[in-house]
Formats: C-alpha cells, sequence, structure tokens
C-alpha cells in the first residue's frame, strides 16, 4: 500500500496517509507529522529528521518517546525548532504587517 501512495505521489498527487505502522514510512514518505495525545503538534518534516529530533534509531521508537514529555512541553519545543521555522513558519502568509497595525 505505502509503494501505490509513492508510486501516486511521484505523479504529482498529495497523498495523506494516516497509520500507526511505520514499518515503510522511512521508504516511502516524504514527510511525517507527529501528533501528541489530544492532537497537539509535536512534530513535522522528513523521516529521518523525526528520528534525529526525538532521538530516535526508528521511528516506531518515537511512540515510546512521547510520554516522557507534556503535549505541551512537546508543542513548545517543536515551535522553537528549525524544522518548525522550516517548514510551518516559513509558509505561513504574513497577515499582519506593522503598516497595516494601528
Amino acid at each position: 500500500m505505502m509503494q501505490l501512495f509513492r508510486s501516486l505521489a511521484d505523479s504529482g498527487k498529495t497523498v495523506v496517509c494516516i497509520t500507526h505502522n511505520l514499518f515503510h514510512v522511512d521508504d516511502n514518505a516524504h514527510r511525517v507529522v507527529v501528533l501528541t495525545a489530544g492532537g497537539r503538534l509535536a512534530f513535522f518534516g522528513s523521516p529521518s529528521e523525526a528520528k534525529s529530533y526525538f532521538q530516535a534509531s526508528k521511528l516506531s521508537d518515537i511512540y515510546t518517546i512521547l510520554p516522557s514529555k507534556s503535549a505541551d512541553e512537546w508543542a513548545r519545543l517543536f515551535k522553537s525548532s528549525d524544522a518548525y521555522r522550516r517548514y510551518v513558519a516559513s509558509r505561513m502568509p504574513h497577515i499582519f504587517k506593522a503598516d497595516r497595525v494601528r
């Protein structure tokens, strides 16, 4: 199934797959999203960046690492990370500019 998703993505389609089975994610996913309890964003980036960020040898290890901090802590840590700046903040529209604020 992951190979099918990869071929769809390679053909220019956007594919979103929600899974707890991470066996083929490393080889087939371009980006991963890690959510904490309550759906807080703990990470967004490539599979290799996720392993580095969580200091995990494999993606499935992240499941055992997440309970070490609260959802709020993970969200706060991610918001101050390079991955957040690269993949989230840099893509957000800058709605409020200094010259528009009164």
